[in-house]
């Protein structure tokens, strides 16, 4: 009887252990399950939670690095990182294809967020002009 005991509080201390670490809210937490979705470049901007999901629509302007492009939306820009399988086999994409990414923001100290892209979809065509490119920055 006494190691039934023994086993039940053992048990008991990890459940606990588990749920107040879930609960944890001080440095290093990880951001709750339920946040809501960035559906712009400006609620990212407002709110660079990290691990935040977002679904965002507008255009790749340009590539800044191997993985990572120049993403404009009505509401700004923002620099997104995209693996090269996550883009649509055989699809020509330019400037001017309007395009809608999912993913979540990925964020750090002393570093302007960024978007990594999980889904790349192209969209149709409408009848809003698409944005001109703007030129990369000279060093």
């Amino acid at each position: 009887m006494h190691h039934r005991s023994r086993t039940t509080v053992a048990l008991l201390l990890l459940c606990t252990a588990a749920t107040a670490s879930a609960q944890f809210s001080g440095p290093g937490a990880r951001a709750p399950a339920s946040l809501p979705v960035a559906r712009t470049v400006a609620e990212i901007v407002s709110d660079a939670t990290d691990d935040r999901p977002v679904e965002l629509t507008g255009y790749l302007l340009r590539q800044t690095g191997r993985e990572t492009f120049v993403f404009k939306d009505d509401t700004g820009e923002i620099t997104v990182e995209i693996d090269a399988e996550d883009f649509p086999a055989g699809q020509p994409l330019t400037p001017q294809t309007r395009v809608r990414i999912s993913g979540e923001v990925e964020s750090r100290l002393l570093r302007a967020p960024l978007v990594e892209v999980e889904q790349l979809q192209l969209l149709p065509a409408t009848s809003t002009p698409a944005p001109t490119p703007t030129p990369s920055p000279s060093p």
